[in-house]
Parts: C-alpha cells; sequence; structure tokens
C-alpha cells in the first residue's frame, strides 16, 4: 500500500471514531517519563504506534490495551528509531532505526521477530 493510501485510511479510521470510541480505543494507556507522540492508529483501532523521546532521544513504541507500551528499541550499532506506518491488525510496525551518523535502515517489526532490519 501506498504512504499516502494509508495515511488516507489511518485518518479516515480515525474520523470514524466517535469520541467515546476514541476513549475505549486508548483506555490504558500509561504516563511515563518522557514525552510521547502517538500518531499512527490500526485500521480496526487496537494499536498505537508513535514516538516517545526523552532527553531528546526518539525510540519507537508500540501500545496495545493488552500489552501496554512497547519499547521496539533500536537496532544494533543505532541510537533513535522511529515508527511510520502500521498494519491494519497492528501486528506490523515499520519505521527507521539511524545511527549515531544520522544513516537509516528501514525495520520491520514484530512481537515473534522483534526489530528486524530491511536492506535495500
Amino acid at each position: 500500500m501506498k504512504p499516502k493510501t494509508i495515511f488516507a485510511v489511518l485518518c479516515t479510521a480515525a474520523l470514524l471514531c466517535g469520541s467515546q470510541a476514541r476513549a475505549a480505543i486508548f483506555k490504558g494507556i500509561e504516563t511515563l517519563s518522557g514525552s510521547f507522540n502517538y500518531t499512527i492508529l490500526s485500521a480496526d483501532g487496537s494499536t498505537v504506534v508513535g514516538n516517545r523521546y526523552i532527553d531528546h532521544v526518539a525510540h519507537a513504541y508500540r501500545w496495545t490495551s493488552e500489552t501496554g507500551t512497547v519499547n521496539l528499541r533500536v537496532l544494533p550499532g543505532h541510537v533513535i528509531s522511529y515508527s511510520r506506518a502500521i498494519s491494519a491488525d497492528g501486528s506490523v510496525v515499520v519505521g527507521g532505526s539511524y545511527d549515531e551518523y544520522g544513516d537509516c535502515l528501514l525495520f520491520r517489526w514484530t512481537a515473534e521477530t522483534r526489530m528486524v532490519g530491511i536492506e535495500t
């Protein structure tokens, strides 16, 4: 799916959820230190991904009501990661992991495999 299509689907899903539905979806998102930027909602509404910033360092995160907020970490040798897209059911997250020089390697994350680099 093209990025513009994914964005349109996510915006539509967010608009279709009434305020009560959104409150139910996000119930249980805990308050942790650092600042969070939850940016992407799965099409089925079960999962939210985004980024957590601590001391200006970002890590990709994934939240479900079942697991709570989970740090997706970074690839070996990298220092920063960002979530960029999520599958319709929330089981797959893709994004970028950056080394100290700013070089990016795309990643794919699942609960089974954790973060795996995608060679391009």
